[in-house]
């Protein structure tokens, strides 16, 4: 999180002396290698609902603040203020 948000914050006439610092194609499959790990084994037998536990209000909270983060970074480029596309 800390690079994408490095990659926003950073202005485009700068943004090419900070690339190498941001995100790239492998830091993102390596974290979805990650995400697929934890998943695995797990089964999902009944919806689960936000709060019932501590680790499931944690993960709650993490999903709502990564899109609230996501659609503000789609209101940046449709402003064309993103030097890179999103996809």
């Amino acid at each position: 999180m800390v690079a994408l948000g490095a990659e926003v914050a950073t202005q485009k006439k700068d943004f090419e002396r900070f690339k190498n610092k941001f995100l790239n194609e492998a830091t993102a499959e390596e974290l979805g290698r990650e995400i697929l790990r934890l998943e695995a084994g797990r089964e999902f037998k009944v919806f689960e609902q936000p709060g019932a536990t501590l680790v499931n209000a944690a993960l709650h909270l993490s999903r709502t603040i990564a899109r609230r983060a996501e659609r503000e970074a789609w209101k940046l480029k449709e402003k064309g203020k993103l030097k890179r596309e999103l996809r």
